[in-house]
């Protein structure tokens, strides 16, 4: 399907939009407006509830969902449901959501690279990787498709990203910089291994490329063995 990336989370992770999907988001938007924003319920917030958060940067109000509630401090993390971006917001930021509004689906999906993984972006080689992938993405040349292969161990929709233009895959990329590993094959679903073998094939080699060339990850040879260096990568 064709996608528009609206967060980068990190390398391999990030939220997507439905390329066709502008019409919903206008009707969202055109409902938000007609917030009742005196009515204060904010206090019937609490994590995993979907609600109306206030996004600072433009004033606006947009669906969200809670994520962590602090009710003592009066401070909440959102996560607006339909471009996948989180802020903190105070109380006086939330308001409950219509069911009209709650039940429109969320129209950004998340996503990860499938049998990736990338630095945690808290390092320097995740900020490097997640910084790739967002150039990637937000080159407005490229057209992007990803074809969903399975739903990982966190819930996403793993994924194969690539241009739809060229072809040319994002994860391979990735590797070939140095940027991110191949999960290891001892950690696969043996079913998944072997109906993408063409797929993880390919992976490795551009996994393999990156050790010969020592780039990214690899700059002093080999890493460490893969349950060691699982150590710096990004934990969901």
């Amino acid at each position: 399907m064709e996608i528009i990336v609206s967060e980068v989370r990190s390398g391999c992770h990030f939220y997507a939009q439905n390329k066709d999907c502008s019409s919903t988001l206008e009707s969202i938007a055109d409902k938000m407006k007609e917030l009742a924003i005196d009515t204060d319920d904010s206090h019937q917030i609490r994590k995993g509830t979907k609600c109306a958060a206030l996004y600072a940067a433009d004033g606006l109000w947009y669906r969200a969902k809670c994520v962590e509630a602090n009710r003592r401090s009066g401070t909440y993390v959102v996560r607006f449901v339909d471009y996948g971006n989180q802020a903190s917001v105070s109380m006086d930021q939330l308001r409950p959501l219509d069911p009209a509004s709650a039940s429109v689906p969320d129209q950004a999906k998340e996503m990860s690279l499938a049998f990736l993984k990338c630095p945690d972006p808290s390092t320097d080689e995740g900020d490097e990787a997640a910084g790739f992938l967002f150039t990637w993405v937000k080159n407005n040349e490229v057209d992007l498709s990803a074809e969903i292969l399975f739903q990982d161990a966190n819930g996403c929709s793993a994924c194969v990203l690539k241009d739809s233009s060229s072809n040319a895959s994002v994860g391979v990329a990735l590797l070939e910089a140095g940027l991110a590993r191949v999960v290891n094959k001892r950690k696969n679903n043996p079913k998944l291994e072997s109906k993408h073998k063409e797929l993880l094939k390919a992976l490795r080699e551009a996994e393999g490329k990156a050790k010969r060339e020592r780039r990214g990850l690899w700059v002093y040879g080999d890493a460490d063995s893969d349950d060691e260096s699982d150590r710096m990568f990004e934990k969901r």
